[in-house]
C-alpha cells in the first residue's frame, strides 16, 4: 500500500480533492496528506488483518466448514500449546510440527516478499529486467 500510494500519487491527489477542499482547511488538508501518506500501509494492514482473521469463523459458517489460518505467529502458538505434551509422549510428532510452522513460516515470507518486490519495482519505474540482477544479488 505504501507504493502504491507513492506511484499513484496521492499526496498531491489528496491535497487539492474537491470535497477535502470543502470539509477541511489548506492546512488540515495538507497534515492530513503527508499523514496518509505516512501511515497508509500500516492502517490498511492493521484493518485487513484483523478483518481477515476475525471473519474466519463467519466465513467458515457460511461455506460449511472451518478453514484454518495458517499464518506463522498462530502455527507457533499452537506449537507452545502442545509443546509439553509432544515432547512427553509423542517426538515424531515434534518435529513434524515444527517442521509445519517452519514451512508456514518461509511460505508466508516468500509472499509478502514477493509481493513486496515486485510493488517496488513498479513504483520505482523499473524494468523487470533488473529482477534477476537484483535477485542475484540478495544472494550474494
Amino acid at each position: 500500500v505504501d507504493n502504491k500510494v507513492l506511484v499513484g500519487n496521492f499526496k498531491q491527489r489528496l491535497k487539492y480533492n474537491p470535497f477535502l477542499e470543502r470539509i477541511l482547511s489548506d492546512k488540515n488538508r495538507i497534515r492530513f496528506a503527508g499523514w496518509f501518506q505516512k501511515k497508509a500501509g500500516a492502517l490498511s494492514g492493521n484493518i485487513s488483518l484483523g478483518f481477515f482473521l476475525g471473519m474466519t469463523a463467519a466465513f467458515g459458517a457460511i461455506w460449511g466448514f472451518q478453514p484454518d489460518i495458517r499464518h506463522i505467529a498462530f502455527s507457533s502458538a499452537n506449537l507452545g500449546f502442545v509443546f509439553d505434551f509432544a515432547v512427553t509422549e509423542y517426538v515424531s510428532l515434534l518435529i513434524y510440527l515444527i517442521l509445519g510452522v517452519l514451512a508456514i513460516g518461509f511460505v508466508n515470507f516468500i509472499i509478502s516478499f514477493g509481493l513486496t518486490f515486485f510493488l517496488v519495482i513498479r513504483s520505482r519505474s523499473m524494468d523487470h529486467g533488473y529482477t534477476f540482477r537484483i535477485i542475484k544479488l540478495l544472494f550474494k
